[in-house]
């Protein structure tokens, strides 16, 4: 799960992902966590396609302009997690009429960061991909995804039904960014879904008639991931 904290406090936002983690770890589900200082350079971040699960938003300096990015963080980001903090409950009402999922008051305490985690672990979305389409964010689930495609300066996401999405980013960064045990780096342009091939030889065969090249210095290694992916049945465990 992807975290953003902002905070003007250092030492605030040190204390909150301390206590995130630790509620995490209780929940086994891994955290990663980036913090901002500025709500705004929050805000120009999310709306240039640095999609997070879960915003952290303190209130405590400027509330009405921190209330103004929230209120534009909740419409790039419908379905993320948006959690507000501050030392007063004086803006909860607030809060609360944008959709908020929480209104922390500081100090933190442990207990109230647990039962929070517990929702979202009780709540967790199938997986996405989060791309910038037409100047609007996309959230693309992985099992929609047949395979990623690198050209030059940019990366095709080749949609399971014949769609696809065309972002400005280099396939090593969306590799690390899907994470996911049914995605197979199998050439140096080419990222695929094994739950979509139906066939493998010198190439893989996709479920929709297309075909992604193998490196062929490497095509017993590769094939082998393969067949140790379908044995273990993943197909099913990852569907969503």
């Amino acid at each position: 799960m992807r975290i953003a904290i902002c905070d003007r406090s250092a030492e605030d936002r040190r204390l909150l992902a301390r206590l995130l983690g630790e509620a995490f770890l209780r929940r086994s589900i891994h955290m990663t966590v980036e913090f901002y200082d500025d709500p705004r350079e929050l805000q120009g971040d999310i709306a240039e396609g640095n999609a997070v699960d879960a915003v952290f938003l303190d209130l405590t300096d400027e509330p009405e302009n921190v209330l103004r990015v929230a209120a534009a963080i909740r419409q790039l980001l419908c379905g993320t997690e948006l959690i507000l903090t501050s030392t007063t409950a004086e803006f909860a009402v607030e809060g609360y009429d944008l959709g908020v999922g929480g209104y922390l008051i500081k100090p933190y305490r442990a207990e109230r960061l647990l039962r929070l985690t517990e929702r979202f672990s009780r709540t967790e979305r199938p997986s996405c991909l989060t791309v910038c389409h037409y100047r609007s964010l996309v959230r693309v689930p992985y099992h929609e995804i047949a395979f990623v495609e690198s050209r030059n300066t940019k990366c095709l996401i080749h949609l399971r039904d014949g769609g696809e999405y065309r972002v400005y980013r280099q396939l090593d960064e969306l590799e690390r960014e899907l994470e996911d045990p049914r995605f197979l780096r199998c050439h140096q342009s080419f990222l695929v879904n094994m739950d979509t091939i139906v066939k493998v030889d010198n190439q893989f065969e996709l479920e929709n008639g297309e075909t992604v090249a193998i490196r062929q210095r490497e095509l017993r290694r590769i094939r082998t991931e393969y067949l140790d992916y379908i044995h273990r049945g993943s197909d099913t465990a990852y569907c969503k």
